[in-house]
């Protein structure tokens, strides 16, 4: 529904990643009334971007959900309205496990684990989700189904190695996702030759820059 994304365990509970349209509400009765889920127990913001956010409150009340959130989100999801960024959702999200970057906890027999993931924005996560050898990593925004959100030189893209998607391609790199989950459009192949070359890309515009 959405940008809404759902890790089902084996006893059917679930852990979902973001939270911004009534559709992902209406889904998820529909789903648990059905008998096909169980309870839903955590969310996990990815960005503070109001089709990510907006029913994020209502779920936790709904349904009971915890929220977790890496670091450098933390601020911006409890204090919106002390930042000028677009697409903000204003309301305040208490959040429940602030997870650092790079810490891990296991939930129902899946490992999760929490990176600053600052692609689309500075303000943006990314999540591990690994089970019995697999593993998949929930991008958020950071990520499209055609690859990099590149539109043009100037557009989200930060440069530097611990800026933008620099980061983003050294994770990638290193934690060998076997898929992306991608918020808006669901499952992407990546290949480490596609991140190689486009790591290469980007610091070469980088001295194009300087």
């Amino acid at each position: 529904a959405s940008t809404t994304k759902a890790i089902v365990a084996d006893d059917k509970s679930v852990f979902i990643s973001d939270c911004g349209h009534p559709k992902a509400i209406e889904e998820l009765t529909r789903l648990q009334s059905a008998g096909e889920i169980g309870a839903v127990e955590g969310i996990w913001i990815t960005h503070y971007h109001d089709d990510h956010t907006q029913l994020v409150n209502e779920a936790k009340r709904r349904f009971g959900a915890k929220v977790y959130v890496q670091r450098e989100m933390l601020d911006i999801i409890e204090n919106p309205v002390a930042y000028q960024m677009p697409c903000l959702f204003p309301e305040s999200i208490r959040v429940d496990h602030v997870m650092e970057h790079g810490q891990s906890v296991d939930w129902k027999g899946f490992k999760l684990t929490a990176y600053h993931f600052p692609g689309q924005t500075l303000y943006h996560a990314g999540l591990l989700v690994e089970k019995d050898g697999f593993k998949v990593f929930f991008t958020g925004d950071s990520f499209a189904n055609w690859g990099v959100d590149d539109y043009c030189s100037q557009h989200r893209c930060f440069l530097g190695p611990e800026s933008g998607y620099e980061k983003c391609f050294q994770i990638l790199l290193e934690t060998r996702p076997n898929i992306l989950m991608a918020a808006h459009w669901g499952p992407l192949p990546v290949s480490s030759e596609y991140l190689q070359q486009s790591l290469a890309l980007f610091r070469e515009r980088e001295r194009l820059y300087q």
